[in-house]
């Protein structure tokens, strides 16, 4: 299975179109400074209008502890948003870190789309696989312009990089 990481500047209907028509699947990272309704309007009406109806089978608590935190996730998706021809799931995720000596508390929310099967059992996955996406952009600074083709047995394969060199949209058949 391949699954492309994309950063919220490159998803667009062409993107979808390369990623279905090869069978993948996508996670688009919205980061802080990015909103959904200024990159994709449609989508974001649909999510605001659907959000309080979201059922208790469309979210998730998660507790976990390392020796610092205890750390609470809590998840919520909206499945099948049609956007121009593609089904996408929203996934959003609320985390809340507490330090076990001081209690002070840190939250951070993370969005993204997928085309992934959003499920209970599956969310926490989704969510560590967008954040790595979002991690590689906070610790690269490489400029977002920058498009390297790269040649190995005969195929061609296209990655386009904000950040970091991760993301393939057309690998020549």
């Amino acid at each position: 299975m391949v699954i492309e990481l994309v950063e919220i500047l490159y998803t667009n209907v062409a993107i979808m179109d390369i990623c279905r028509d090869n069978d993948w699947t996508f996670i688009t990272v919205f980061n802080a400074s990015a909103s959904l309704s200024n990159h994709l309007p449609s989508v974001w009406k649909e999510v605001e209008s659907l959000l309080p109806l979201v059922k208790k089978e469309c979210t998730r608590q998660q507790l976990l502890a390392d020796s610092t935190y205890r750390i609470r996730r809590s998840y919520r998706w909206i499945r099948d948003i049609e956007y121009k021809k593609h089904k996408i799931h929203w996934v959003e995720c609320v985390q809340q870190m507490i330090h076990k000596d001081t209690g002070k508390v840190n939250e951070n929310t993370f969005v993204f789309l997928t085309t992934l099967d959003v499920k209970h059992n599956n969310i926490d996955k989704i969510l560590m696989a967008g954040r790595a996406r979002w991690c590689i952009e906070e610790h690269f600074n490489i400029s977002t312009s920058s498009i390297t083709i790269l040649r190995k047995t005969g195929a061609e394969r296209f990655i386009i990089s904000s950040t970091e060199q991760i993301s393939i949209f057309r690998q020549a058949q």
